[in-house]
């Protein structure tokens, strides 16, 4: 809309009232201490995580490209370097979970939050791990870095942050990964990210570049659903011309115009005036034509910075091709030279760190033994196979056909 007001509308004699929302704007966790609690706080108001997590479920560009990476990353699964020993994958816990479950969750974690929390409980005499447990990163909370040891030696966890201060809710604090102490501790947490700079507390999704566009792919979905939904359109302008009711008045009005005439999950966009006649109304000026192509360049900007952030080089590795393309066999080349860039730059280094950071733990529960991701398989139109290759912790990564 262009408004343009006349003198005399500039009086007191006219009144519009425009009914809108605003819409939250993502930023980059600014993680603080809040006098009187014993952990610090991640994002501004101790929800970072479930703002990434709202995120991961409701953008389907988002959720997609993380799902992929998961995928190739977990592959076929953890695999003994050692054959024989595979057995000893089959229970994790007393839940009935195996390594590869805790590993698949724990993997989706550390690409969905650039983390990931593992819970290992050792036996009464602290020499060895017999439980092991994928924890929510949503509900862990890094304490203070301690001055003598300089590092965190407790984690807190809360099954809902939002209600902390609950009894039910209360967190509860858990020595942070510590075998010298697991005699005095036999409830530990692993709390893994990389390296993050400027932050010893929390980490960043690898994707923390592209969150602005993926909150933007949500407003936009939500935009067009609620504009389908509403029964105004949002160029309607609505004139009363026969003087200025009360606040209350006005109100009541528009209530009982967007009950009449919108969906009952909101009320559409639209302008309201009251003014005290026709002679002293507000002038409107519709630019109909200045979004005909808006959200279309919008949208196809919003997916290439998300799939950017994601470092994915073509839709079509996410079974997407562009418009106007030809189908996905068509482009059997651009997805193979695809699968061998992401399966190098994107999915080896994913699963070198959490091969590295299993091993660790392993050595704890099965002193010498070792693993190995099993990968998917990918054939070229030859019948060969192509980006694949078994991912040890000792893996060398290069940008050559595998």
């Amino acid at each position: 809309y262009f408004i343009r007001m006349s003198e005399e509308i500039k009086t007191p004699k006219v009144k519009i009232m425009k009914f809108s929302s605003s819409v939250p704007d993502p930023t980059i966790a600014i993680n603080h201490y809040v006098r009187g609690q014993a952990w610090m706080s991640y994002g501004a108001n101790n929800l970072y995580p479930q703002f990434v997590t709202e995120l991961y479920n409701a953008s389907a560009m988002n959720k997609t490209c993380i799902t992929a990476k998961h995928l190739f990353a977990v592959g076929n699964g953890l695999k003994t370097i050692s054959e024989e020993n595979q057995y000893l994958l089959d229970k994790a816990n007393s839940e009935g979970e195996t390594w590869n479950d805790i590993f698949s969750r724990a993997t989706l974690d550390y690409i969905i939050y650039g983390g990931c929390v593992l819970n290992c409980i050792y036996n009464e005499t602290g020499d060895k791990i017999v439980e092991i447990y994928n924890m929510d990163f949503n509900d862990v909370r890094s304490g203070l870095i301690d001055r003598e040891t300089d590092k965190v030696e407790f984690y807190f966890y809360s099954s809902d942050w939002t209600k902390f201060r609950k009894d039910i809710f209360k967190p509860r604090g858990i020595k942070s990964f510590d075998p010298t102490k697991a005699d005095l501790y036999p409830n530990q947490l692993l709390y893994f990210f990389d390296y993050t700079p400027g932050s010893r507390y929390y980490p960043l999704p690898s994707y923390s570049g592209s969150l602005t566009d993926i909150q933007c792919d949500v407003s936009v979905s939500s935009f067009h659903y609620y504009n389908l939904l509403n029964g105004l359109s949002p160029s309607l302008f609505i004139q009363f011309n026969g003087g200025i009711p009360s606040p209350q008045e006005q109100n009541d009005i528009y209530t009982d115009i967007a009950s009449s005439f919108s969906g009952v999950d909101g009320a559409g966009k639209f302008f309201l005036s009251f003014s005290q006649d026709k002679d002293h109304g507000a002038e409107v000026t519709p630019i109909e034509s200045s979004n005909d192509t808006y959200y279309l360049e919008l949208s196809k900007r919003i997916y290439q910075t998300i799939l950017t952030g994601h470092r994915i080089s073509s839709p079509l590795m996410l079974g997407i091709r562009d418009n106007g393309g030809g189908g996905l066999g068509s482009n059997k080349d651009e997805i193979t030279v695809s699968a061998l860039q992401f399966q190098t730059t994107v999915i080896t280094p994913i699963q070198k760190t959490m091969i590295r950071l299993f091993n660790k733990v392993l050595s704890y529960t099965y002193p010498g033994v070792e693993v190995k991701v099993d990968p998917l398989t990918l054939f070229n139109s030859e019948g060969e196979e192509v980006g694949t290759q078994t991912v040890t912790e000792d893996t060398e990564i290069n940008a050559q056909p595998l």
